[in-house]
């Protein structure tokens, strides 16, 4: 009931407030992996790459014993519960572009590898609705939301966030979230994020974030 209520209290509240790649070019289909490793407690992740099904189960063979994973539709958290198998939400979709919350029941470090083949192509939509939802880059790729050319701008997230939109970032070491409020630019910094790490989106208005992403073998 805990990890209920905290996951649903930063839901609430964030309502109420309200290794990089090189840069594009083009090719065929990269496949390859990512290693994450998560903490103790509560960890915003994603899964950066493409793998089959991307089922919970598919993605996660195994976890530590009482670990959970949330992901929220817009209104409320799916879940998926680990006590030596999956026995519930297993066949939960977790697709590239998304952000999750797993929760490792582990006293130490939880090591995951995720397998797969990149998101590439023109036109690589991940749109960000109206409210609160659970974001990533659909790259498995670092970087921060500044515009394209603007001294950051890796991940290529759209130059024009509508005026206090706001991004929160957990910080898994100690359990907080750093948060990033669009006032013309992002302040008090441009949000970085590493590969595989999922965040809260606050959008005043519904936005497209949308790359064309390729590379070369």
């Amino acid at each position: 009931m805990r990890t209920k209520t905290l996951l649903l209290t930063a839901a609430i509240g964030a309502v109420g407030i309200a290794s990089s790649m090189a840069q594009a070019v083009y090719s065929v289909n990269y496949v390859g992996y990512v290693n994450k490793s998560l903490a103790p407690g509560f960890n915003l992740i994603a899964n950066p790459l493409n793998n089959g099904n991307n089922q919970v189960q598919t993605l996660f063979p195994s976890a530590p014993f009482g670990s959970t994973i949330y992901k929220y539709d817009g209104v409320n958290f799916q879940q998926a519960d680990y006590f030596g198998a999956w026995v519930s939400g297993g066949d939960l979709v977790l697709a590239p572009g998304e952000g999750f919350f797993f929760y490792n029941a582990d006293a130490g470090q939880f090591a995951v590898t995720f397998v797969g083949e990149g998101q590439e192509g023109p036109n690589l939509m991940n749109p960000i609705p109206l409210g609160l939802s659970m974001r990533a880059s659909k790259i498995p790729q670092a970087g921060t939301l500044a515009p394209v050319g603007a001294g950051g701008g890796q991940l290529e997230f759209p130059s024009s966030p509508s005026f206090g939109d706001t991004v929160y970032k957990f910080l898994p070491a100690t359990q907080e979230y750093e948060t990033y409020t669009y006032f013309g630019t992002w302040v008090p910094a441009d949000p970085s994020f590493d590969v595989a790490e999922g965040f809260w989106y606050s959008a005043n208005a519904a936005l497209s974030w949308e790359r064309d992403y390729e590379v070369t073998p």
